[in-house]
């Protein structure tokens, strides 16, 4: 699937369906090298792109490419600008849009021109409102036309887009084809649904809320049994600090979906949030007798956080070495991924070991995860982390580069190492505690073993925020021992 993405300032369009990659274009591969050699604006693409439209003058790759071509040079050109000097001539496209009719208006985007942004982008999207007429049942045309909308906070374009395809997807789901009027199924639905959730998500994280209900109100309209329609619309209420309404609205929401992990969740945090600790307690604990283990360990980790809880590696030590046979059933428990494990069990799992026959010092193992995974050596390094799980069961980065690289080969069994992680990584971040410096600022004080753990949590578990202030980490005082 043509999804558009930026790397060195060029646009490459990545696969993603195996039977569009046995059947790419030869022209539409030139191109990609052509943009990718010459740049944008160039002369040579522009040369290409013209001969290959009087070759084909209807061919949807061949539009798609101009659309490409012009919209890669407008994104250096338009940006978003505070300056209230901008609005009167804001690049914006007219706001022509009636099928909303009066929402409520909570942005105003005002978008400043560096140069000649906006008539390129004009271009693009012309370009690509022309492939879509004549090939309208290609749905990598929509896709990646709400996507260039949306980059440009064009967010009602951007819903526009979305509505036409969800209007059509209701008619007929088996309408849709890629680029080369191969038939999208059996992926059309996850596609389709991927598209909807993503545009939606985006639409919320810039405070389009109007949007985002409109679109969740048509798509219950049309899918009245869909849980996950209905849910999204209760996020809207949670992100306009609707609380009170969020919650009878989930409270209603689990009354006609009982056994919905995500309902129930919601539930408990909004309870957390409150404070209130008995119901907490009852939607997680609904939640473990769901007997599903992604919410079994998102259940029991809510749980978690009801205990008192702190590590402290002396006594870790001390358990260990007077309950052995203790620490082996851990173990097993662990490996088979129980989310019944509390914080407590999973600290004395995973900071013990560090006393256990099987670590032989600081470093983890003897073969580099990260640069295999850097290399996309993904199946040496699915197959390294799983021989190094075998000798150190609780290795945040082997659990980590073992579900990264065993996505990519399509392992399936992957699930029992993901809810290890979670734990692990749950236990990690309750087990932190927040210090002062000299300098009066708050930093967080983790304890890890392992210096390869500790940079897989730094690179995936630690939010971009915090990645800002000062960390620091702590192994226990046997490890090096």
């Amino acid at each position: 699937m043509k999804f558009i993405y930026t790397l060195f300032s060029c646009i490459f369009l990545s696969l993603s369906l195996s039977y569009a990659q046995e059947q790419a274009n030869d022209k539409f591969q030139q191109f990609s090298s052509l943009m990718k050699q010459y740049g944008n604006e160039s002369k040579e693409v522009k040369t290409f792109l013209e001969n290959w439209e009087k070759e084909d003058p209807t061919n949807a790759e061949m539009l798609y490419s101009w659309s490409i071509y012009y919209y890669v040079p407008s994104r250096d050109l338009l940006e978003k600008t505070d300056d209230l000097k901008e609005f009167e001539h804001s690049a914006n496209l007219p706001d022509t849009i009636t099928r909303f009719g009066q929402l409520q208006i909570r942005n105003f985007w005002i978008i400043k021109d560096k140069g000649k942004g906006l008539s390129l982008y004009k271009k693009a999207i012309d370009y690509m409102d022309k492939a879509i007429a004549l090939h309208p049942n290609i749905l990598e045309l929509y896709i990646n036309k709400t996507e260039v909308l949306a980059n440009k906070w064009e967010f009602k374009y951007a819903a526009s887009t979305l509505m036409d395809v969800i209007h059509l997807n209701h008619e007929d789901e088996n309408r849709w084809t890629d680029f080369y009027g191969k038939s999208m199924a059996p992926h059309t639905k996850e596609v389709v649904e991927y598209y909807i959730q993503e545009t939606f998500g985006n639409l919320i994280s810039n405070n389009e809320f109007s949007l985002a209900q409109f679109i969740c109100d048509t798509l219950i309209s049309l899918y009245p049994n869909s849980v996950g329609y209905k849910f999204d619309k209760g996020i809207i209420y949670m992100q306009t600090f609707q609380k009170e309404k969020a919650l009878q609205y989930f409270l209603d929401l689990n009354k006609e979906f009982p056994n919905e992990g995500n309902v129930l969740n919601m539930l408990a945090n909004i309870y957390k949030e409150a404070g209130d600790n008995e119901n907490l307690k009852k939607y997680a604990t609904q939640m473990l007798q769901l007997n599903e283990p992604q919410w079994a360990a998102i259940g029991q980790e809510l749980l978690s956080s009801l205990e008192p809880f702190s590590i402290d590696f002396q006594k870790i030590q001390e358990w260990y070495n007077q309950n052995k046979e203790e620490y082996a059933a851990l173990v097993e428990r662990f490996k088979k991924a129980d989310t019944a494990l509390s914080l407590n069990e999973l600290a004395n799992l995973y900071f013990a070991h560090a006393c256990t026959e099987q670590c032989k010092g600081p470093k983890l193992w003897s073969v580099s995860l990260d640069s295999l995974l850097k290399a996309e050596n993904f199946k040496e390094c699915y197959e390294e982390s799983k021989k190094c799980l075998e000798q150190h069961p609780a290795s945040l980065a082997a659990l980590t580069y073992m579900v990264m690289a065993g996505q990519q080969v399509q392992a399936s069994d992957l699930e029992n190492p993901y809810i290890r992680l979670t734990m692990l990584v749950n236990m990690i971040k309750k087990g932190a505690s927040s210090k002062v410096g000299d300098t009066d600022t708050k930093f967080k004080f983790y304890n890890i073993l392992w210096r390869e753990d500790e940079n897989v949590f730094v690179d995936y578990f630690i939010p971009q925020e915090e990645k800002q202030k000062t960390s620091f980490f702590a192994n226990p005082g046997y490890f090096d021992q």
